[in-house]
């Protein structure tokens, strides 16, 4: 009978380690980089300036009308973490022979459990990956931003924020864009009229709040 519990339990705590691992598994997003790849050979866009990262850049549908007369190429796949662009990054950054970087991750790796750290040392190997393969483009890191559905979550944000700014800082080819603070109301909590009903992504005041927030790195 106790022979049976153990085995049971074993078998319960190996499912329950395999799930995130499966979850995490870069390969799922294969389909959506393919359509990505196809869109991006259509537009033929020479040197452009590309934005690339989870869901809150694929969902910037507004990105060629807030920065008109420029070669913007948006290559973002939702749901993404750093480990996965860092995966996918010889199709969807390398490939593109960008003038300049836009990357917003780590909003979900952080959710999902993932530290600070864990996903500073995923940052620093896609950007020795970039320096090697793009040598000389500048990169701007996009700061984790602040959201009610993630709230709780907020110490982490900030520690990732701290740490990804301190890296920009010591590293010329590298930018911090800081949209954690615009996000803000008077009582430091994030605003309720940029978000969707997720309150997780943003609408598209929200999306104003950033080109705004972003357009000096342009």
């Amino acid at each position: 009978m106790k022979r049976n519990f153990f085995c049971l339990l074993l078998a319960l705590l190996a499912l329950c380690v395999s799930l995130p691992v499966q979850a995490q598994d870069p390969a799922r997003f294969d389909a959506e980089i393919q359509q990505l790849v196809q869109s991006r050979d259509s537009l033929r866009l020479v040197a452009p300036i590309l934005f690339v990262g989870s869901s809150t850049i694929r969902m910037w549908q507004w990105l060629p009308e807030d920065f008109p007369d420029m070669p913007i190429l948006n290559m973002g796949f939702g749901g993404s973490h750093m480990s996965d662009l860092l995966h996918h990054a010889e199709n969807l950054v390398v490939a593109v022979r960008p003038r300049k970087i836009f990357i917003y991750e780590g909003d979900n790796d952080l959710s999902s459990g993932k530290s600070p750290g864990r996903v500073m040392r995923d940052t620093r190997r896609l950007l020795r990956l970039l320096g090697q393969q793009l040598p000389g483009v500048p990169v701007v890191l996009i700061s984790a931003k602040p959201s009610p559905s993630r709230w709780d979550k907020r110490k982490r944000y900030e520690t990732f924020n701290r740490r990804l700014e301190k890296l920009c800082h010591r590293r010329p080819e590298l930018a911090y864009a800081d949209t954690w603070f615009i996000m803000l109301d008077e009582q430091g909590i994030p605003r309720g009229d940029i978000f969707l009903q997720d309150q997780l992504h943003m609408n598209r005041k929200g999306y104003e709040l950033w080109a705004e927030a972003l357009r000096p790195y342009l």
